[in-house]
């Protein structure tokens, strides 16, 4: 899967940054080739402004876009435009204005080299800890914590979520704030503003849902001592000592795909979760096994069997 991700989104980023660096270079091919005139500014609004210009005798007019305020203009500034006298077209003589397409491509290729990338390293089977490439079995702490206990955690155990998971988390949101600008500038996009205002409003909510997750889970800590776990994160924390834990459970994880290889559904391994609850059967505290640093995750997946006297069991989500 990890493969698909990056062949997907990292060969679809590659193909987009070199189809903008190909529009970038004719832009600028262009632009230098078109005759100038000077302009001026004539009429400032939230949306936009209108330029002046003399082209053969005529004055003519020629728009130009402003997003949340920018670029800064105001009646009466003298600006450079662009024009072709033959075929009626005009364009001002600003980099935005110029470089606006192949920008914005550029832009959706460089967010999609770094999903494609940011997903084959973060993905289980991608990356592992000390950079080799490793099959996902072999991934995290899965086949040295089973069956090893120790009677002594050496002090106190603090484990954070890796970065790269935060970090993916962060351009998630990205991608929908600007999904959400998008929908919002171009209500064409979903051919009425009655379709595109709505959808911009739900990308905007699932953007900052995702940022304020991919914040708390940057800011959440597990600590463990001999006494017990607690965890701690931004907006809220939870604890519990070793004698309330009366079952530990290893579950593993899944993800349902379909493969065009066997034309068959088939179940992949994503993770682990260690689940600790108490005599009533309620969660305490959950553990992911791709936690760091993974020397102290260790020690911690070892420690927990023998100090609460609890066998690990086995399940599936």
């Amino acid at each position: 899967m990890r493969f698909v991700i990056l062949l997907v989104f990292g060969g679809m980023g590659a193909a987009l940054l070199t189809f903008g660096w190909s529009r970038y270079q004719t832009a600028t091919a262009e632009s230098g080739a078109m005759p100038r005139a000077d302009g001026v500014v004539r009429q400032v609004d939230d949306d936009g402004y209108v330029v002046e210009y003399t082209a053969g005798g005529e004055a003519r007019l020629v728009n130009g876009a402003r997003w949340l305020g920018w670029p800064k203009v105001k009646t009466g500034d003298r600006l450079p435009v662009l024009h072709n006298p033959q075929a009626g077209w005009a364009q001002i003589a600003a980099w935005q204005e110029v470089y606006k397409e192949s920008l914005v491509i550029l832009l959706f290729g460089a967010i999609g080299l770094f999903l494609g990338v940011g997903g084959f390293l973060a993905f289980p089977g991608g990356l592992g800890r000390n950079g080799d490439i490793v099959p996902p079995q072999e991934m995290g702490v899965t086949a040295r914590v089973e069956r090893e206990t120790s009677s002594n955690l050496g002090g106190t155990v603090e484990l954070r979520h890796p970065a790269n998971s935060v970090l993916m988390m962060g351009v998630g949101s990205l991608v929908m704030f600007l999904m959400a600008m998008a929908l919002f500038r171009g209500p064409d996009i979903l051919f009425t503003k009655w379709l595109s205002w709505p959808a911009a409003l739900v990308a905007f909510g699932a953007g900052v849902a995702i940022a304020l997750a991919a914040y708390d889970q940057k800011h959440t800590v597990l600590r463990a001592d001999m006494n017990g776990l607690r965890e701690e994160s931004r907006w809220s924390s939870k604890e519990a000592a070793w004698t309330q834990v009366a079952k530990v459970v290893r579950l593993r994880r899944t993800h349902r795909e379909y493969s065009q290889t066997f034309k068959r559904y088939s179940t992949r391994t994503v993770g682990y979760t260690w689940v600790l609850s108490d005599l009533n059967g309620d969660e305490l505290i959950k553990i992911d096994e791709h936690m760091e640093p993974e020397g102290d995750l260790q020690r911690l997946l070892r420690y927990i069997p023998a100090r609460t006297g609890c066998a690990v069991e086995e399940r599936d989500e």
